[in-house]
């Protein structure tokens, strides 16, 4: 079961960190920074009378923390920071796998997933491969299932796309973080595979504003 796991987000380009309790085990593979990842662990100690230690000294570490107490939507919108991440959380008993992926409100962090041909039905948690780099899918999906996780939303087999992040002024200029959500995924797109866009910046004139 592990190695299936491993293969599901080995795109991500190192091993996921995993939880075990309460006859489940969590395996999380994240890309990014956790800004809060103190105070928010102490909130779930404090507030939730959460108790697993932090074992990795990671800050990422915090996402499975929360997505083990609050569950997917709730935890992901305590986290700041950027990231990119996904979550399978695995049965004991039964085998059963939840998937759960989302990406910050700005989409600093990319996330990209598809189908494999061997997929049963839209709801396989089994039949999905998620990456932080397009190319990184090819020959692993079908490349007509490939979608961008937009900036701000979260992901289950289940539900689908989902906006957590809705603050009334994102609604009121989403024209023009679109237009910036665009820009990234176009530069990260051209350049990931030939340069290093080490020195890229964003210049918004007053007639996006």
């Amino acid at each position: 079961m592990f190695s299936s796991l491993i293969c599901l987000f080995i795109l991500f380009h190192f091993r996921p960190f995993n939880l075990t309790l309460d006859g489940k085990r969590i395996h999380l593979a994240a890309n990014g920074e956790i800004y809060n990842h103190n105070s928010l662990y102490s909130d779930l100690q404090k507030k939730h009378g959460w108790n697993e230690k932090r074992i990795s000294g990671s800050d990422c570490e915090v996402i499975a923390h929360a997505y083990a107490k609050l569950g997917g939507p709730a935890a992901v919108r305590q986290l700041d920071g950027m990231f990119a991440f996904v979550i399978f959380e695995e049965c004991e008993e039964t085998g059963k796998l939840k998937t759960f992926a989302a990406r910050d409100p700005v989409g600093i962090k990319p996330l990209y997933y598809g189908r494999t041909h061997a997929a049963s039905d839209d709801g396989d948690a089994y039949g999905y491969v998620f990456s932080s780099e397009l190319k990184a899918l090819v020959g692993h999906v079908d490349p007509a299932t490939v979608v961008a996780l937009p900036p701000g939303h979260y992901w289950t087999p289940e539900e689908g796309m989902v906006r957590y992040y809705e603050p009334d002024w994102l609604m009121k200029v989403s024209s023009c973080v679109f237009i910036v959500s665009l820009f990234l995924d176009a530069v990260h797109l051209s350049w990931s595979a030939r340069f290093s866009p080490d020195n890229i910046y964003i210049l918004l004139t007053d007639d996006l504003l």
